[in-house]
């Protein structure tokens, strides 16, 4: 299991092959699900980060996506910012599978997110130490036009040999019913966020000591990404 708890995408300089007009590529640094990088076609998208320091990466997540199963993700890391070959490429990694959009939505896009939609992805990668990343996307045509990401995010992940011995993942729906004098039921739909227990009897002592210690550092307050839940959990 590995966890990315320490983002850096939020520390580096953003960039797009194309953004559609109020979905700006710095969206990507900002932990709210309806707050979103969009480009303006589902052909090869490239986002470039770059740090005027070395970054040390293992791991890149996608949390909140509309790709759809043919979709596209590869990742490169260059030493440097100026660098054109690689030092570690990903290749194409294919989506073969996804959630379906919550009833009432044709498309998993950010008009979904707060109702349960959006699908996470996660590409280990061999580690590096690195002043640049290309995340090249594509996303087979459909019904957007567009390929949406909230949230990238990218680190040394910590990994885990032992993974949780029980992930109770449970769906918080906001939604108000009532019933009228007249039995008819009314229905104010509200937003869906999901909740994790975890149960890490299975871990060893060090293990749990330091999953303990990414609670404490991040709080409530900054989302992780776990690759074995495929969620980010504060979001």
């Amino acid at each position: 299991m590995y966890i990315i708890d320490r983002d850096q995408i939020r520390n580096g300089a953003l960039t797009a092959t194309s953004t559609a007009a109020g979905f700006s590529v710095n969206n990507l640094k900002e932990d709210q699900k309806s707050s979103v990088w969009r480009s303006t076609a589902v052909t090869a998208q490239t986002i470039t980060a770059t740090w005027g320091s070395y970054k040390v990466i293992n791991a890149v997540g996608f949390a909140f996506t509309n790709l759809i199963v043919g979709a596209t993700i590869r990742v490169k890391l260059y030493t440097e910012t100026a660098d054109v070959t690689p030092v570690v490429d990903s290749g194409d990694q294919t989506v073969d599978f996804i959630y379906l959009p919550p009833d009432g939505f044709n498309s998993n896009n950010s008009s979904s997110f707060p109702y349960g939609g959006g699908n996470h992805f996660f590409i280990s990668v061999t580690q590096a130490s690195v002043k640049k990343m290309e995340v090249i996307m594509t996303n087979p045509a459909g019904v957007d036009s567009f390929i949406e990401v909230s949230r990238i995010v990218t680190a040394q992940a910590s990994f885990f040999q032992n993974n949780l011995m029980e992930a109770d993942i449970s769906i918080e729906d906001s939604t108000d019913i009532k019933r009228t004098d007249g039995g008819n039921i009314i229905v104010n739909r509200k937003p869906i966020e999901r909740k994790m227990r975890a149960d890490l009897s299975a871990m060893s002592a060090s293990e749990r000591a330091a999953i303990n210690q990414i609670i404490i550092r991040n709080g409530r307050y900054t989302p992780i990404f776990d690759d074995d839940l495929i969620d980010c959990c504060s979001f």
